[in-house]
């Protein structure tokens, strides 16, 4: 509306100019344009209160912003404000937060040195106290020792003055005497150890028992101990002789010891009665010669029976039993003294005295050689009498503990003898390098771990062997070997 009424005033205008360059013509003309003058002036009027109206309103609206931006400051401050209230807020808290976990930090390590400090303290007591139970240890045994350093002075001192003083003739004598005959005894028993006889082959492993009998060689050997065994008899008839004499009183000491080794002598005999056959050469025990034949004697026995049996202790005596009787008949003829002798078991420390002849020597060279037949024959019919076997198959326990394999069963049952096995163990027969082979098994077992077990459970002595956990078929035989009274 505004644009129309500014509008209509250009058109007066223009009017009023086409009259004024065409000039006054008429009066008409000239009321016209008075009219046209008061018209424009009312439109230029109406034109200046719109414009006065718009005016208003511009300076209206433009108050209204100046309130508007006003009001935007204020609330803009306003909010500055709130913003600078929360940041100090903010501040605020973080350093209270800040003060806290000092606080806190402070007080933790306030506890923590406090405890390190109990701590330390109490290692330190514990020190100390280690160190003065260390220092009075100490001490205690530097007392003892200084009191052992002076018994141990004193007991010199004693030994300088006891060691100036020469001893009496007949504790030198004796001395020398004891000191020979040890001397022999120790030559003897090298020569026995040297001469004996391999006894009992049960200590082989894969070999067959060695049938070589080297006995007969060195027979020979034991007589130079015999040759001067005539002139030691004289030295036996004083002792027999009830008279004392006092120059032979320095010779009754080895008497007395012969009879004293021969005592401990004839105690295995009562209770092993296979070392009674080694007896015969203990009737020339006077002298210190005769001493060294008779105590190797049953040290000779010991030895084979050593590598004879380690079985129980009543299949070791039932087999010692029989070699005695045995060994009885095995002495020789020539000697009739010498049986009725060894029948007495008991009568050991008396024989020294009534035995004169000297040929018992070569008689003990002899006897171990038929004692160890005769103790073979005898323990192998005691095996065989306590042993029950018969053939058994492997049947549903196909799995076996294999210990060692012989050439040769009677090694084999030495072996089991010697070693710990169960009261059932079986063997088997087979063929290697074209000899008879007998294997040795400790059991049979359904499984091959329940096998395993065992094997880890063997005394270190079996456990040793090359074991080997073998696999049968069902249908295989074996000899199965129960010991009899176990």
């Amino acid at each position: 509306m505004d644009k129309t009424e500014t509008a209509q005033p250009d058109s007066s205008s223009q009017t009023a100019a086409t009259t004024d360059t065409d000039g006054a013509t008429s009066p008409a003309q000239a009321s016209g344009g008075a009219e046209r003058s008061t018209n424009a002036g009312e439109v230029l009027q109406r034109y200046l209160k719109a414009q006065a109206t718009q005016i208003s309103r511009i300076v209206a609206s433009l108050n209204q912003y100046r309130q508007d931006v006003q009001k935007l400051e204020v609330s803009l401050i306003a909010r500055i404000g709130d913003v600078d209230d929360d940041r100090r807020h903010a501040a605020t808290r973080l350093q209270r937060t800040l003060q806290t976990q000092r606080d806190d930090l402070d007080e933790r390590l306030k506890r923590h040195g406090s405890l390190m400090a109990m701590l330390l303290l109490l290692f330190s007591l514990l020190v100390a106290g280690t160190l003065v139970f260390f220092l009075f240890k100490l001490n205690a045994t530097q007392e003892a020792f200084e009191t052992q350093m002076t018994d141990l002075k004193k007991t010199l001192e004693q030994i300088d003055v006891s060691s100036r003083q020469e001893p009496d003739p007949q504790t030198r004598a004796q001395l020398d005497r004891l000191s020979a005959a040890l001397a022999e005894i120790s030559k003897s028993i090298e020569r026995l150890d040297e001469e004996a006889p391999p006894g009992l082959d049960l200590d082989l492993r894969l070999q067959p028992e060695p049938k070589s009998e080297p006995e007969p060689a060195p027979e020979p050997k034991p007589q130079p101990e015999s040759a001067p065994e005539p002139a030691t008899e004289p030295e036996s008839t004083p002792e027999s002789a009830p008279a004392p004499d006092p120059s032979s009183d320095p010779e009754t000491p080895p008497s007395t010891e012969s009879e004293s080794e021969s005592a401990p002598a004839s105690e295995p005999e009562s209770e092993r009665p296979a070392e009674a056959a080694p007896t015969p050469p203990e009737p020339v025990t006077p002298p210190s010669e005769p001493e060294t034949e008779s105590a190797p004697a049953p040290e000779s026995v010991t030895e084979l029976e050593q590598t004879a049996d380690t079985l129980t202790l009543d299949e070791t005596g039932s087999a010692l039993e029989a070699p005695d009787i045995s060994a009885d008949d095995a002495e020789p003829s020539p000697v009739p003294t010498a049986a009725p002798e060894t029948e007495s078991g008991e009568s050991a420390p008396d024989r020294p005295v009534t035995a004169p002849e000297p040929t018992p020597a070569p008689e003990a060279a002899i006897a171990p050689d038929a004692q160890t037949d005769q103790t073979d024959t005898a323990v192998d019919g005691l095996r065989s009498s306590s042993l029950a076997t018969h053939p058994v198959q492997v049947g549903d326990r196909p799995f076996t503990v294999q210990l060692i394999g012989f050439h040769s069963l009677e090694a084999l049952e030495g072996f089991a003898a010697d070693h710990v096995l169960p009261v059932v163990y079986y063997y088997r027969q087979e063929t290697y390098q074209g000899r008879p082979w007998f294997v040795l098994i400790h059991s049979l077992h359904e499984t091959q771990e329940a096998a395993e077990a065992v094997v880890a459970r063997l005394p270190p002595a079996l456990a040793n062997l090359n074991i080997w956990i073998r696999r049968l078929k069902s249908d295989t035989e074996l000899i199965e070997v129960r010991r009899l009274g176990s």
